[in-house]
């Protein structure tokens, strides 16, 4: 991701699916918006598994907590 692009970023919490739709130039950008958007507490971070899909062209990528430096 080389241009500002609409991501869908989304968590698994006890079989429901948490997502935000945020603008982004970078993965690891388009995670933190996510994470702020929802609120998400630093203390869970390292349990989660995050989830971005990067529209037009789409593309998936999935990202531990643990490598958010949590």
């Amino acid at each position: 991701m080389d241009q500002l692009c609409t991501c869908k970023v989304s968590y698994y919490d006890m079989n429901f699916e948490h997502s935000v739709e945020v603008m982004a130039e970078t993965l690891f950008e388009a995670a933190v918006l996510g994470i702020k958007a929802m609120n998400i507490p630093q203390s869970r971070l390292h349990l989660l598994h995050l989830n971005v899909v990067v529209k037009s062209p789409e593309v998936y990528h999935s990202i531990s907590g643990a490598s958010l430096g949590a």
